[in-house]
């Protein structure tokens, strides 16, 4: 099984559960994923041919 596999696993049985927790306490900044929402963001396009090379 490989990771992208893991995570549509995980998505699928705990969809509404928090996935990832971004945190930055100086700022008290808290931000929380689920895993459909991890799930959706690994399954986009990359966007990375957009920035200019060179």
């Amino acid at each position: 099984m490989n990771i992208s596999e893991m995570l549509a696993r995980k998505a699928q049985r705990y969809p509404e559960e928090v996935a990832l927790v971004e945190l930055v306490p100086s700022k008290g900044f808290r931000k929380e994923i689920t895993w459909r929402e991890f799930d959706e963001r690994a399954n986009r396009p990359c966007t990375c041919n957009t920035y200019p090379r060179g």
